[in-house]
């Protein structure tokens, strides 16, 4: 593998993730339709939403063109990748870390947020706030199951990373290239 091929890998699969990613752009596009926002903000959204799937794309279709321009492959003494010397458990292991603390991040400000909200509306005099209680729990519950998966990957990843090497046995094997 080249250092131009790890690159080119690299912009693809974050290009792929933004993909992923865009329906729960999409989704705050739709909830801010219901909401009664104007035309103006909603044609805004879209636009963004549009701009955002865009983005993507173009990560995945011109990964050599941005490589070329941030000039991503020079500099290197060597110009291939030896995968022979890379342990794959490691590798499972800093996959494992990474997802578990992305969980973390993601869920952890709203999830201190939303409980501080229904905190906040369970002990206020007023039963007429703006947001009730009720309109958090769906929320409060997603973001504490990724908080809480986020913090079993942290604490688990080795074990996790050796169960995911004894399922795949033979084939999770790195070829050295010639």
């Amino acid at each position: 593998m080249t250092k131009k091929d790890f690159f080119r890998l690299l912009i693809k699969l974050f290009g792929l993730y933004l993909i992923i990613l865009s329906p729960y752009a999409f989704s705050s596009v739709a909830s801010m339709a219901t909401y009664g926002f104007d035309i103006i903000m909603i044609l805004y959204a879209l636009i963004m939403l549009v701009l955002y799937v865009l983005f993507a794309v173009l990560l995945i279709a011109f990964s050599d063109s941005i490589i070329y321009f941030l000039r991503l492959d020079k500099g290197f003494d060597d110009d291939h990748i030896s995968l022979s010397s890379i342990d794959m458990r490691k590798i499972i292991c800093l996959a494992v870390i990474i997802v578990g603390g992305i969980l973390i991040v993601k869920s952890f400000s709203t999830l201190v947020v939303t409980l501080g909200n229904v905190l906040a509306s369970l002990v206020s005099p007023e039963r007429n706030e703006l947001f009730p209680s009720s309109s958090f729990t769906t929320s409060m519950w997603l973001d504490l199951i990724d908080f809480v998966i986020g913090l079993l990957l942290l604490s688990n990843y080795n074990w996790l990373s050796g169960y995911i090497m004894k399922k795949g046995g033979d084939k999770i094997e790195v070829e050295e290239e010639e």
